[in-house]
């Protein structure tokens, strides 16, 4: 399998982007695939800045509104972007440091948790792990409040070890799990309350943290937290450990030992630096074979915001960046409907993943996303709710006739459809303008056309 400069590219924007848009394949694939990596990972273009509306700081806010706002808010800052890897980046850290919305409850909490993603999403891996771990939302999480020298707790400990740096049964003990929660003790968050709303932020209580000596991971000392830290981070299973996850996840499953050695490797010499690993990753010829391309199901996620920013709609958030368009809560809906809501990960493990996305239920909503995305129409089990059209779609499209749109829409979204299916798409909005395509009809005939491309399965892959 030989593939050119620009399938490379579009490769790299399906996995390390938010989808091959045609604005981000006009920026990105502007040059070589190589230049494209560098772009990627060295991309310093101003960001669109999203404030989150006034009302999120309301004290009289419900926290329960809160949360849906901030979720709005987050799928309208994936749609609006200009910097797609440090998103994309971010949305894998919230699947690896898995935090749940439904246990913290403090939506501040839960809004600083997520700038703490974002912020630190390309960091030195040592660097990220210290800021989640310090982040009152993870505290909250894995219930470090209550770990005190005379009251310990082993949530964060076994978590640390277990799910961020080092993974199951690797290397670490009981006995480990328990002198590593002693470490992390006084390790808490405070709160206050000031105009504008509650502010929330990592506290060290001195009082309450164990000084003693401890064993851990074969070494011995008077260790605190960030000497734990530390620790992790310069075992080498640690190293590999991230950099397994990684490959699985942007490339395919179950690599080889040689490509898992290399890229490990590279992310060892660097010091754990996160885009040393990445373009270890964007430059392997495995990363580009027939395991690896259009073989991964789409998350909810990838599925709806590249369909949505393929179409162009972020031209239109970003003219209105001051205040909050429809595409943040039909996101939240689509998304949420298909098995997958952002800042509510099941379980500490986060979200499933590969065949795990595809069942009868959230194909038919896959399906819908459609009719959602250029109607506004929520599905129930009794009845259909239609909303106004969330855009003009005739706005963001060339065609002058329904065959002209069902040809365009299957460019547009990179649909792999064969000539039979192509037929089947056209005529499907043929049938749908019941004659021309105008104005008032656009919107309906190209849900009648998507609906039936987002049901191929190819278009399930990436």
């Amino acid at each position: 399998m030989v593939l050119g400069d620009q399938e490379r590219i579009v490769h790299l924007l399906n996995r390390f982007g938010l989808g091959a848009s045609p604005e981000d394949l006009a920026y990105y694939g502007a040059g070589t695939w190589r230049e494209a990596v560098n772009k990627l990972i060295d991309d310093d273009r101003p960001e669109v800045d999203v404030k989150i509306a006034e009302s999120f700081f309301d004290a009289g806010n419900p926290g329960l509104q809160r949360m849906s706002q901030l979720q709005g808010h987050w799928y309208r800052r994936l749609i609006i972007t200009k910097r797609p890897l440090q998103h994309r980046m971010l949305l894998f850290w919230h699947d690896h440091f898995a935090t749940a919305s439904s246990k913290v409850r403090i939506a501040q909490a839960m809004l600083a948790h997520m700038d703490t993603l974002y912020e630190n999403s390309l960091a030195p891996f040592r660097t990220l792990l210290g800021a989640v771990s310090k982040d009152p939302a993870m505290i909250i999480w894995l219930d470090l409040q209550e770990n005190t020298k005379n009251t310990p707790n082993e949530n964060f400990a076994r978590e640390v070890m277990e799910l961020f740096t080092l993974g199951v049964d690797n290397g670490y003990s009981e006995d480990d799990i328990r002198e590593v929660a002693r470490a992390f003790t006084g390790w808490q968050f405070q709160q206050s309350r000031r105009r504008g709303g509650r502010t929330i932020e990592f506290v060290f209580n001195e009082s309450l943290h164990d000084p003693g000596n401890k064993e851990i991971l074969g070494s011995s000392g008077t260790f605190n937290g960030e000497d734990v830290l530390d620790i992790l981070c310069s075992k080498p299973g640690t190293a590999r450990y991230i950099a397994k996850k990684i490959w699985e996840h942007f490339a395919s499953p179950n690599p080889d030992d040689d490509t898992l050695d290399r890229i490990t490797q590279t992310f060892t010499q660097s010091r754990l630096q996160i885009k040393a690993l990445l373009r270890a990753v964007m430059t392997s010829e495995e990363f580009y074979s027939e395991r690896a391309v259009g073989t991964r199901i789409k998350s909810p996620v990838d599925f709806c915001v590249s369909t949505a920013r393929a179409i162009g709609v972020q031209r239109l958030e970003r003219a209105d960046a001051s205040r909050p368009l429809a595409f943040g809560s039909l996101l939240k809906v689509a998304t949420r409907d298909m098995g997958m809501e952002l800042l509510q990960p099941p379980d500490v493990n986060g979200w499933p993943s590969g065949q795990q996305w595809i069942s009868a239920a959230t194909v038919t909503k896959r399906i819908a996303w459609a009719r959602l995305l250029f109607l506004g129409e929520q599905q129930s089990m009794t009845r259909n709710r239609r909303q106004a059209p969330p855009f003009t779609a005739r706005e963001f499209f060339r065609a002058t006739t329904p065959e002209e749109l069902g040809k365009e829409l299957i460019k547009v979204f990179g649909a792999q459809a064969t000539p039979a299916q192509e037929q089947i798409i056209v005529a499907s909005a043929v049938r749908a303008a019941q004659g021309a395509l105008t104005d008032r009809n656009f919107n309906s005939v190209a849900a009648e056309a998507a609906t039936v491309l987002f049901a191929l399965p190819a278009f399930q892959l990436h």
